[in-house]
């Protein structure tokens, strides 16, 4: 939690800003014009105005100069109410600013509320940059399961394929997490094939027989291009028997795409 110093010194800021000359108000003035006015009141508001404010604020961004958005949202990013702090990552996510990820960063893996933590994460994750790469894989870790579904949906967003040597024991960790909604997230967030990865699908494949039918059918999708070891083949055989109709397809469907799998590699050995 901040102290009353840090708070008297954001506030007093954020009314320096409303009540600033035009070296503040760069760009088109009367869109400088309108930030002044709605942060005029901002210290004495309730969260939720502050909230209202910061979605008004965001609706006045440019295709410019928005450094007087970026200014605002840094130091409203630091209000001691977290609906406010997530209220302005949302409109962080909007402007995806060069100036913002250091922010959210710190955002994201120090923020007191797990909620603002999550929010910070999805912002983050727009980004798509290698270069953060460290957060989503240090909030694996974290003790919040939705902080750990969200980080690896992010991690795997990032398309480098220099980072798929990152992303392979990350995504093989989440399979294992002890949280279905995180296998899962896990097992569809995964976009290329890999041994490692297999090996995980099958062991958690192999332990489906009390298993929901969704995470049943995720596994079987997620088992799609893979050829499969003889266990793992048989279990699939007996999922065609299988009392729900989407279990049975997906079966199908991991068989046939194998079948074609193997054609294409016989004739590849044979040329």
């Amino acid at each position: 939690m901040m102290s009353k110093k840090q708070t008297a010194f954001i506030l007093s800021m954020l009314l320096f800003l409303s009540c600033s000359t035009p070296f503040y108000l760069s760009g088109d003035r009367r869109r400088a014009a309108e930030i002044r006015v709605i942060l005029k009141d901002y210290s004495g508001m309730s969260w939720i105005k502050k909230c209202e404010a910061v979605k008004k604020i965001i609706k006045l961004r440019s295709g410019s100069d928005n450094s007087e958005l970026e200014i605002s949202l840094l130091l409203i990013s630091n209000d001691p109410h977290p609906a406010v702090r997530i209220e302005s990552l949302k409109a962080m996510s909007e402007l995806l600013s060069k100036k913002m990820p250091g922010r959210i960063r710190t955002m994201a893996l120090e923020d007191a509320s797990d909620n603002v933590r999550w929010q910070a994460i999805i912002t983050l994750s727009l980004y798509r940059d290698p270069g953060l790469s460290d957060v989503f894989i240090k909030c694996l870790d974290d003790r919040d399961w939705l902080l750990r579904e969200a980080s690896i949906t992010a991690l795997c967003e990032i398309k480098d394929p220099s980072f798929k040597d990152t992303i392979i024991p990350a995504l093989v960790k989440a399979i294992n997490d002890q949280n279905e909604a995180v296998r899962i997230a896990a097992l569809k967030s995964a976009r290329f094939r890999d041994k490692k990865i297999y090996q995980a699908i099958a062991q958690m494949f192999g332990k489906t027989g009390h298993s929901s039918n969704t995470m049943l059918a995720v596994l079987l999708t997620a088992l799609r291009g893979y050829r499969l070891d003889n266990e793992v083949h048989a279990r699939v055989i007996n999922l065609l028997a299988h009392t729900d109709k989407n279990i049975r397809k997906l079966s199908y469907d991991v068989l046939k795409t194998e079948k074609v799998l193997f054609k294409k590699n016989k004739e590849f050995e044979e040329d």
